[in-house]
């Protein structure tokens, strides 16, 4: 069988009560960014179950290593990690 070759990466972001409304408002800006990008084959985000710990968990798919690493690099990158805290 022929598979796309991937590489994931998963990132956990805890959120503080209160602020996920702009988390998630911020986090549906980097999606668009992030598939937008050369390389990305996609990406889900993984919401916290009520009551628990306020982690989000978000899982990027790229072609290659290099495509994420070119990704990771870039000056948009870091500014969403910066808006996404």
């Amino acid at each position: 069988m022929d598979r796309e070759a991937t590489l994931t990466g998963v990132v956990r972001r805890r959120v503080e009560p209160g602020s996920e409304p702009a988390f998630e408002a911020a986090m549906q800006g980097f999606i668009r960014f992030a598939l937008a990008y050369p390389g990305n084959r996609g990406i889900n985000v993984l919401r916290p179950d009520p009551g628990g710990s306020p982690t989000y968990t978000v899982i990027d798919r790229f072609a290659d290593l290099a495509s994420r690493k070119a990704f990771k690099a870039t000056p948009e990158y870091r500014e969403w990690m910066g808006r996404l805290g």
